[in-house]
């Protein structure tokens, strides 16, 4: 496109040059205007009323000539600004009539202008880092799976037995930082075959044929105990440490046969009749742990922990059948009671 003429110069000298000739024409007009008042008037012809002295009509007649001079001025200047617009007007008029016929002539085409929307203001993007609200947990839920090794002695009867299934659960609460109390729920099982019975010689027959002295022994034990935990470090997510507690035990010892074969009781060369032999126990004991737990975040963790307990009080309820397993279970009860217990466990830790 061509670019178009700027008439903003022509405006400006035209109104620089209507200006000095307005002045011009005013000052000539006003020149004019003084000697045809001066050579038009004479002082005599105005005439003044009442008998005033020739300096007072003199005064008087003075006064009335500037007021009329002066009206007679400001007049002549209204006229002549009047006349002054209008030739302005008219030279503004022919100027901007030569300025559209000069844009007609250079055959600019003028586009309207695309409105100018208003552009949306962009406030700055200011990065807030916002601190995670960190939440007390100060309490745990542990629950656990693990194996216990049983070894002991009394009497000349020495075990060595291990239970096939260990499961339990803790609770904890927070006392300070880095000391925990907390209560736990325990229960194993074991089952191991006896060969050892004392009712016949080891591989001689009972009176129905079969091979006495194999006998299946069942052994279960309920845990309820309390325990404090010491955690040698807080703020960091691998937290091991020591733990101290006493343990309520209930255990009973049992044959998962009743001791008949094919219906029949059995019976010893001493005549002594198989039944339903079983003891009961109830003692108390203590146990050392030490532990690591690792915190997997603010609610999930895991621990592993090995253990060692020993017995100190119990107290037993016996079957009032009386025969030689019957004493045979005694015997490995009282061995339990007097072995070494250790452990093993793994558990997930829940927080909250």
């Amino acid at each position: 496109m061509k670019k178009t003429k700027n008439s903003l110069p022509i405006l400006a000298c035209l109104m620089v040059l209507s200006s000095s000739v307005v002045a011009q024409e005013y000052y000539d007009t006003s020149d004019d205007l003084l000697d045809s008042s001066v050579s038009s008037f004479d002082m005599d012809e105005i005439q003044i009323e009442g008998k005033l002295s020739p300096s007072e009509q003199m005064r008087r007649r003075r006064e009335k000539l500037e007021e009329r001079n002066k009206n007679m001025v400001e007049k002549k200047i209204e006229d002549i600004r009047v006349k002054q617009e209008i030739i302005l007007t008219n030279k503004l008029q022919d100027a901007f009539n030569k300025g559209l016929n000069n844009l007609n002539e250079d055959n600019v085409s003028v586009k309207e202008a695309a409105p100018v929307l208003p552009q949306p203001i962009v406030q700055p993007v200011v990065e807030t880092k916002v601190e995670p609200v960190k939440v007390e947990r100060n309490s745990q839920v542990i629950p656990f799976v693990g194996g216990q090794a049983i070894k002991g002695s009394f009497n000349g009867i020495k075990i060595d037995f291990e239970t096939k299934m260990l499961v339990g659960v803790q609770v904890e609460t927070k006392v300070d930082e880095q000391l925990m109390a907390g209560a736990e729920l325990s229960y194993a099982t074991l089952t191991t075959t006896d060969r050892d019975n004392a009712f016949v010689t080891a591989g001689s027959l009972c009176s129905n044929g079969q091979l006495c002295g194999a006998r299946e022994i069942a052994y279960g034990k309920w845990t309820l105990g309390g325990n404090l935990k010491y955690l040698f470090t807080q703020e960091s997510r691998f937290k091991p440490y020591i733990s101290a507690g006493a343990n309520y035990n209930r255990v009973k010892l049992d044959f998962n046969d009743s001791g008949a074969i094919n219906g029949v009781p059995t019976t010893n060369i001493n005549g002594f009749v198989l039944g339903d032999e079983s003891v009961n126990s109830n003692y108390v004991s203590g146990n050392v742990k030490l532990g690591v737990q690792l915190d997997v975040n603010e609610k999930w963790g895991a621990n592993l922990e090995v253990s060692y307990t020993k017995n100190f009080v119990s107290k037993k309820n016996y079957n009032t059948s009386y025969n030689s397993d019957q004493i045979r279970l005694e015997n490995i009860s009282n061995a339990m009671e007097q072995s070494d217990i250790t452990a093993i466990g793994a558990g997930l830790v829940v927080k909250f």
